[in-house]
């Protein structure tokens, strides 16, 4: 066994509930329902939808079971492995200390305060730079006339959306940015290690997606000012369907999700119980 090969145990064992993927994957098999539904509303996609909502359900009941072949990480008692302070409460060489507890701080306010800061700052954003309107059809009547390119307006001064069909592009860059600094925040939390390279990608993507959504009142201008205002179609629709922004999210949670778990099967295996 090579050092490489403890390193990968201590981090796989150190996250080993963090690497529960199969937990993930039913959250984005949903987001994918919703946006295939969105898309184009049609009664098969929504039985599709009902079918792995129920399942979905399933697969997270029966991945809590399933992990625990794995073996089971019990949390440290509060005071165990703690050094005693030198100060005392009766005198300098009295026998009751004051013990330093160190309480671990949850992942998962690490996780949630920079998605929420994410999504202020695509806010913040929208409000300096000018406004710039994506119009689409997001009737899903048509399916088809919701992959041509959507039409832009731009505008002087930020304005509040008129209607529903303009917001839903907002809410699609939210979830970019929400989803992205997740995916980031993962990332660093452990240890900006190359085998979780995965949500590096998908975060500064989905991240990126977010910061050029915010200003594309300063960006579209510059590119038809270059000439090439024509690859401007390759992140417009992403940036303008609701029903896309869903889609892309969730294949991104289904992808870590299955990684994330690859990871951990290929370091540990389940426990089986030998025959009496």
């Amino acid at each position: 066994m090579t050092t490489r090969d403890v390193e990968r145990i201590r981090f796989v064992t150190q996250h080993f509930n963090d690497l529960q993927g199969l937990r993930m994957v039913p959250v984005g098999l949903l987001l994918i329902c919703q946006g295939l539904t969105s898309f184009f509303l049609s009664w098969p996609l929504v039985l599709l939808e009902l079918t792995i909502t129920v399942g979905s359900f399933f697969l997270i009941f029966r991945a809590r079971s399933y992990y625990r072949t794995f073996g089971e990480v019990e949390p440290q008692p509060a005071g165990l492995g703690t050094e005693a302070s030198s100060l005392s409460v009766y005198s300098p060489a009295g026998p009751a200390s004051l013990v330093v507890e160190r309480w671990p701080v949850k992942p998962a306010l690490w996780l949630l305060i920079p998605s929420f800061l994410a999504c202020a700052l695509v806010f913040l954003l929208r409000a300096v730079f000018p406004a710039t309107i994506l119009m689409t059809d997001g009737s899903g009547v048509d399916p088809w006339v919701q992959l041509h390119a959507p039409v832009v307006e731009i505008m002087a001064r930020p304005e509040l959306p008129a209607s529903w069909y303009e917001v839903k592009p907002i809410i699609g860059q939210e979830m970019y940015a929400l989803f992205g600094a997740y995916f980031l925040s993962v990332w660093f939390l452990r240890g900006r290690r190359l085998s979780q390279g995965h949500y590096l990608a998908l975060g500064a993507a989905l991240s990126g997606l977010a910061a050029l959504g915010s200003c594309l009142g300063v960006v579209l201008p510059e590119l038809w000012k270059l000439g090439i205002a024509g690859i401007s179609r390759f992140f417009l629709l992403p940036l303008a369907h609701y029903w896309l922004a869903l889609l892309l999210c969730g294949i991104s949670l289904v992808l870590t999700g299955l990684l994330d778990h690859w990871q951990l099967v290929r370091v540990l295996e389940p426990a089986v119980e030998e025959p009496a």
